[in-house]
């Protein structure tokens, strides 16, 4: 409106017009991420899950693959398991492994050094821990990190137009799957992310 305006009257100097082309395609740039977002989110609800049996074993060395995927150069990862002896297990590992990664994006983000993955089995429950050594949750984080679009800048880090779907995700994964997602500070410092799914024998 403003250069529809301004500039037939030639009352626009060229740089103005460039910062306001500038400020039009980094909008146009926002919202063609947005859209792609919320086609995510609309699949993901739409997501059926679908159980096979799965060694745990194999869930196990999935995750473990995918974080050492993920990681940065400088990031060490801490992989533990206890799977109570239970060899095999009816899950939708590929659910699973969508709700996990977004967990592990997350810690990924705002971990110092290091990322503690713990996966166990009781109760028909498959757990998976993933705790980082970053900042941890803010008080409001810990109420509203897992709510669509929650967005919520740590010390030092710039803009990188995410918009805070991970966590959103993952619960709503978790869910399907018959279990949930709880977060929650360390006493040692940092953040944990706990995704459970009913998993049957």
């Amino acid at each position: 409106e403003f250069l529809k305006k301004y500039v037939p009257e030639g009352r626009v100097s060229e740089q103005m017009i460039l910062e306001k082309l500038d400020r039009i395609s980094e909008q146009g740039d926002r919202l063609l991420s947005f859209s792609k977002t919320m086609t995510t989110l609309q699949t993901m609800e739409k997501r059926e899950v679908r159980c096979r049996q799965r060694e745990t074993a194999e869930i196990c060395r999935c995750i473990k693959n995918t974080a050492e995927g993920m990681k940065k150069e400088k990031t060490r990862i801490f992989f533990m398991e206890n799977m109570g002896g239970q060899e095999k297990v009816l899950v939708d590992l590929e659910l699973i492994m969508e709700a996990v990664e977004n967990v592990l994006q997350n810690a990924f983000r705002y971990a110092r050094e290091k990322i503690e993955i713990t996966v166990q089995y009781g109760k028909n429950k498959l757990i998976v821990y993933v705790k980082d050594d970053g900042e941890g949750f803010s008080e409001r984080a810990l109420r509203e990190a897992d709510a669509v679009y929650f967005r919520e800048r740590k010390t030092g880090e710039e803009e990188d137009g995410h918009f805070g779907i991970g966590l959103s995700i993952a619960k709503m994964l978790s869910e399907k799957h018959g279990g949930e997602l709880k977060l929650f500070n360390s006493i040692e410092g940092g953040a944990v992310a706990a995704l459970s799914f009913f998993a049957g024998q």
